[in-house]
């Protein structure tokens, strides 16, 4: 790997993009996995929702709300990006790294507060206030 550039999907598999190629990388993902075919920004999009991260060349995105709930990175997630820190481009794209990782520390500690303090309501759930907005890179997709 000669960067951390491109998509790690829940599975912990990643698929390596130039600088600037993410979303042609996205659209090739969403078309084999998915069988969608979509535009850049949608497929990026679809991955985000699905729990992948994206590496960009100065930051990281993730989406940590999704369907009224938030989620947390997966194990296989977390063993990756800890590995592969060192490939990091710049000490911009490092410090989102650490700040990913800081923030899925915060959403499993907050998500067991949740389930202790809310129990099993739904309803309760649902409708407080998300804890972590999504990181997204610069160009957000988020509306």
């Amino acid at each position: 790997m000669k960067w951390l550039c491109g998509f790690l999907s829940p599975n912990g598999i990643f698929k390596e993009a130039a600088p600037y190629e993410h979303m042609e990388i996205a659209t090739e993902i969403v078309e084999k996995k998915y069988g969608q075919t979509l535009s850049g920004i949608e497929s990026e999009r679809l991955l985000l929702e699905k729990g992948y991260i994206g590496f960009y060349s100065r930051d990281v995105g993730f989406q940590w709300f999704v369907n009224r709930s938030i989620r947390p990175l997966t194990d296989e997630q977390v063993t990756f990006v800890v590995e592969n820190m060192k490939y990091a481009n710049n000490s911009q794209q490092k410090q989102s790294i650490q700040e990913l990782l800081e923030r899925n520390d915060d959403v499993k500690s907050r998500n067991i507060l949740d389930i202790v303090t809310l129990g099993s309501n739904p309803e309760a759930l649902a409708s407080r206030e998300p804890f972590v907005v999504n990181q997204a890179h610069s160009g957000s997709l988020d509306p």
